[in-house]
């Protein structure tokens, strides 16, 4: 470990082609700290990820560090002998997989990760670990802790909003691996109260939560620069912008659909985006009225740069969903000034008030959909009044600034308490 004077050094492990995982290290951009991301499960960063950035996907098994590269074999000719029996042609794809790149990688990333991870420890000595979710990234690093008995350096766990705490915790055999990460952690995040909550519940020692309590999972964001992009008064767009527009365990598509068709006589004309869309929805979204179709503009996946810049430019941004944290895509929509149309979840209802910040709809529940997206058409007072009030909320929520000094003074703390 590091001197209490020199530069901190923290390992991050999570999904390196993550926009939540960007904007979270990039909070401490020029902050003197010596950070470093480890790709978990093979993925990579894009070319504009600027911090070092290491990973079973960024070069082939000839290119690992020698002592890696025989622990990995190693594991997989113990596997080979367990299920050569059943399966002949076990270890020829698995070689295979793991000497091509365009090949199936997964097998023997899966296996690396937690060799690679140890190497990364013994080799950068870092102050801090710090695992951005519990799965697959904590789950990982719990394991590399009890194989290689390692009790340093400070290990950080960030849980998400979603379903990986708040649902993950009713399954027997996964509460119990939520059990242990808890107990093994030396410092606990979340974003919302309620995943507070059940981490105290499953045995989460409260002294482990970061001072001061929730912090958004991607850093909060710079509500004064995403404001910036905002060049007229909501009441002024007839844009509305759906970013979510696809099937998931956490939303569901087919209600927000059926409700554009119920609101269409009553918010017409206007223009609807829908972003990061999926097969299925874009089938659906096809058997839409031809004046609803018309009227809407279908993106894939795009750049968040590219998504402020939209959500700057829209009147509503409407995102219902079953189960999630506190937003982050909340949080922009205030700060852009769009106005949020949202589900009244437990884990944020609290933070804003229906009909002056936010209105609330059911994701299952179309026609309440509709009526949001009727009132907020129509209410130029409402937008432009919560336009105002969402952007001094969010600056109180989620400043990037001093969610910034308060982590590092948080980082701090717990490196110093492992020396």
């Amino acid at each position: 470990m590091q001197s209490l004077d020199s530069q901190l050094r923290i390992l991050f492990i999570g999904l390196a082609q993550s926009s939540h995982t960007h904007s979270w290290i990039n909070l401490f951009s020029g902050a003197g700290l010596d950070i470093r991301l480890f790709g978990i499960h093979g993925t990579v960063a894009p070319p504009e990820f600027t911090f070092p950035v290491e990973s079973t996907g960024a070069c082939s098994l000839a290119n690992m560090n020698r002592s890696i590269r025989l622990r990995v074999i190693g594991r997989i000719l113990k596997l080979w002998n367990r299920y050569v029996t059943s399966n002949p042609t076990f270890l020829p794809v698995a070689l295979g997989s793991m000497s091509r790149l365009d090949g199936n990688q997964r097998f023997w990333i899966e296996h690396a990760d937690s060799e690679w991870i140890a190497e990364i420890i013994q080799r950068w000595k870092p102050d801090v670990i710090h695992s951005l979710g519990l799965e697959p990234a904590s789950y990982c690093f719990s394991y590399v802790r009890l194989k290689f008995g390692l009790r340093k350096p400070a290990w950080v766990v960030t849980a998400r909003g979603g379903p990986e705490l708040a649902l993950g915790r009713l399954d027997p055999e996964i509460r119990t691996k939520i059990a242990a990460i808890l107990k093994e952690c030396d410092g606990f995040i979340a974003d919302n109260d309620l995943n507070l909550k059940y981490g105290i519940q499953l045995g989460l020692d409260p002294c482990k939560i970061i001072p001061g309590g929730i912090i958004p999972g991607t850093g909060g964001v710079d509500a004064d620069s995403i404001r910036a992009l905002r060049l007229m008064k909501p009441s002024k767009q007839r844009i509305i912008l759906w970013p979510k527009a696809y099937d998931c365990p956490a939303s569901k598509s087919l209600p927000v659909l059926e409700a554009f068709k119920l609101a269409w006589p009553r918010i017409a004309p206007c223009t609807i985006h829908l972003t990061a869309t999926d097969t299925e929805t874009v089938q659906w979204f096809r058997t839409l009225p031809s004046e609803i179709v018309s009227s809407c503009v279908v993106h894939d996946r795009i750049p968040h740069k590219q998504l402020l810049e939209l959500m700057a430019s829209s009147r509503i941004l409407l995102a219902p969903s079953m189960i999630d944290g506190v937003p982050n895509t909340l949080y922009e929509a205030m700060a852009s000034g769009a106005f949020p149309i949202f589900s009244p979840l437990d884990t944020f209802k609290d933070l804003v008030k229906s009909g002056e910040n936010i209105l609330f709809a059911r994701n299952l529940y179309p026609q309440e959909i509709a009526d949001a997206l009727i009132r907020a058409m129509s209410d130029d007072a409402l937008v432009d009044s919560a336009a105002e009030r969402n952007f001094d909320l969010v600056q109180r929520l989620a400043n990037r600034s001093a969610i910034s000094e308060r982590m590092i003074d948080f980082y701090r703390s717990l490196a110093a308490s492992k020396r």
